[in-house]
């Protein structure tokens, strides 16, 4: 055998053994159709909240009516709709600028007024675009892992905890560095915050927090396949040498190693229909067989394991995908409808998960002001039928 061919063997065997490996790894949640080897519980109730985003509230409104609303209406009609609680997040810039808690006050303490529960979001990403939120001058990284240098991670650890302190530590969950370990990658980006900041920042909330408030860290949810693959090339030497060189950035996803040590529960971020574009045009990327929601499974083990638990604290709402508002003022058929809605939150209860944070609930509002009611009726009617009493 000539040493080509028996290099070519080499590689095509090592493919061999890394895709059974995968396959295996997959294959222990169900060998025949992929659902988990789970006790089947099915609860029937849930628990919803959602998530409060000034901007996109305005935004969305504006682009579906043209016309920008007043902030306390649109606000209004978001804290009337069925849910338990909403997440907010408070930028570090509020605790520096001598008005900056005006509008957090109004938002929480209108919720608040309602009896309805608030999730105080903290760190320097936060929920909604553009995720990262510095303070006047800090400048952040295009690329790859960020730790703010000592005096900069003083500066954020002071401004979290007058945030915490001036609202008395409301809501049983604190929400820290949304989605620190997913990198930003639009833009021109690809920024993270790096896991021994996150560490960092989690031991100083901690000790902030009331015995009975727990600390909630954050992560989307990929394909099983996708996060098996990822964790091979994150943890092992060999495959992060050849990773850096062979894959470049993907590389540089950091483990999720810190999110289950550090979180009290890990809230997952699951995506149904997403299109992703690209160079060749609109790339749709669906969740169409049970087997593609196992990493719910593995990520859940994952807490499980170490006593923890896991909630869904973005599930999709609306259409993910480019152009969205001149599609919907064209008419256009989306990859994601409102029927997806209520279909997605059975997947979830399906899986034992019982907290259930909503996303794109602004959608539904916006394309209600612009004359159509069926994202707002499909949404409302899914809470209602699987919210506890």
């Amino acid at each position: 055998m000539g040493r080509r061919r028996f290099l070519s063997a080499v590689f095509a065997g090592g493919l061999i053994l890394a895709g059974l490996r995968l396959g295996e790894y997959d294959r222990l949640l169900d060998p025949l159709v992929g659902w988990p080897r789970l006790p089947d519980r099915r609860p029937p109730r849930a628990r919803f909240f959602t998530t409060i985003v000034l901007s996109r509230l305005i935004d969305y409104h504006r682009k579906a009516t043209g016309r920008r609303p007043r902030l306390e209406s649109v606000l209004d009609r978001l804290l009337e709709l069925p849910f338990k609680g909403y997440r907010f997040g408070v930028p570090v810039a509020a605790a520096e600028d001598p008005n900056g808690f005006r509008q957090p006050d109004m938002v929480i303490n209108a919720a608040l007024s309602r009896g309805r529960e608030v999730y105080l979001s903290v760190g320097l990403k936060l929920p909604g675009y553009p995720e990262f939120y510095p303070p006047r001058g800090m400048d952040l990284p295009r690329f790859g892992p960020f730790r703010p240098a000592p005096a900069e991670e003083e500066r954020i650890f002071r401004a979290v905890e007058a945030i915490l302190k001036r609202y008395d530590r409301v809501g049983t969950w604190v929400f820290v560095e949304n989605e620190a370990l997913d990198p930003v990658m639009y833009d021109g980006l690809f920024r993270y915050l790096h896991p021994d900041y996150l560490v960092s920042i989690c031991n100083h909330v901690r000790r902030l927090l009331a015995p009975d408030q727990l600390l909630v860290l954050t992560t989307f949810v990929p394909s099983a396949w996708f996060l098996r693959l990822l964790d091979q090339l994150r943890e092992t030497v060999p495959w992060r040498f050849l990773a850096r060189w062979a894959i470049g950035p993907w590389w540089m996803f950091p483990s999720r190693r810190s999110l289950y040590e550090e979180a009290d529960l890990l809230g997952l971020h699951l995506y149904k229909k997403v299109v992703q574009p690209t160079i060749w045009g609109e790339f749709p990327v669906n969740a169409e067989h049970p087997r593609d929601y196992n990493t719910l499974d593995i990520l859940r083990n994952e807490m499980q394991r170490r006593g923890k638990g896991v909630i869904i604290s973005e599930l999709q709402g609306s259409p993910w995908e480019p152009d969205l508002w001149a599609k919907f003022h064209a008419d256009c058929n989306f990859s994601f409808t409102p029927e997806d809605i209520g279909d997605l939150v059975q997947v979830v209860l399906n899986r034992g998960i019982t907290q259930v944070g909503m996303w794109d609930v602004d959608f539904w509002l916006a394309a209600d002001a612009a004359g159509d009611p069926s994202w707002l009726k499909a949404g409302v009617e899914a809470i209602e039928r699987y919210s506890e009493p």
